[in-house]
């Protein structure tokens, strides 16, 4: 560890650095003896173990965007990769009490990254926002492709995670700019959302934020029973179907 007299003489980037991964590793929820801020993955505990956050995903090629966002410090701007800009959302959304908002900001963000990705566009914006939604509550994104939804999301797990505005106000605090329009206010978010909620779910903003459904299981990504269901049938189909092809063949 760096002490003060060493942390004086660091260029204001590395100093940026440092002190993002003081706050990361000064978190009792952060498992730091597993990295820190500039390793690809992130380890946070949770009452089952250990939650794994891998930031490669942000290089993918349904997910990446190029020159994401520029930080300025002292007067001078650097590009950061969405690589970085995921990690910065992640460490400064957690709290001193908790981690428990680690998972659903990297979700987010990754679905928010991968939907700016395929339609071309540098930001979240009040334009393209309530196309957003859309794309949110009726799809999916892992790390090889778009899935359709059987169900949206609950409201819980998610936007209750992540408030776009706060998100960019508190970016913008840091010195980082990109991503979500500084344009794009709650009553945008709000709007758009509740006419979403209308058109897909026959719900209003409001019911959809209160939830209450039966199918809903308390999975860290809030996903929906049948939307989990549908991931592992198929990702464990293939290997089914060759097991009983032998077994048949015997």
């Amino acid at each position: 560890m760096l002490n003060k007299t060493k942390t004086k003489d660091l260029l204001p980037l590395e100093r940026f650095w440092y002190e993002q991964n003081q706050k990361l590793i000064a978190n009792e929820g952060f498992l730091d003896d597993l990295g820190n801020v500039f390793n690809d993955k992130f380890f946070f505990k949770n009452r089952n173990g250990k939650t794994e956050l891998d930031f490669t995903v942000f290089d993918l090629e349904h997910i990446r965007i190029k020159q994401p966002a520029i930080l300025t410090l002292s007067g001078k701007q650097y590009q950061i990769t969405l690589k970085e800009y995921a990690k910065l959302l992640v460490i400064n959304s957690i709290t001193p009490r908790s981690v428990s908002t680690a998972l659903p900001v990297y979700t987010m963000m990754k679905h928010l990254a991968a939907f700016l990705n395929i339609e071309n566009e540098k930001l979240l914006s009040p334009e393209n926002i309530e196309l957003f939604h859309v794309s949110f509550l009726t799809q999916s994104v892992t790390d090889t492709r778009w899935m359709t939804r059987l169900a949206p999301p609950s409201y819980r797990a998610t936007y209750n995670n992540f408030k776009f505005q706060s998100v960019q106000r508190t970016l913008y605090s840091l010195g980082v700019e990109g991503i979500i329009d500084a344009r794009l206010t709650n009553r945008h978010i709000n709007k758009t959302l509740d006419n979403v909620c209308r058109s897909i779910m026959a719900l209003s903003r409001i019911e959809f934020m209160q939830g209450s459904s039966f199918n809903t299981l308390t999975l860290d990504i809030g996903q929906y029973y049948v939307d989990h269901l549908k991931q592992i049938y198929e990702k464990d189909y293939l290997y089914t179907l060759v097991c009983q092809s032998a077994i048949k063949s015997v």
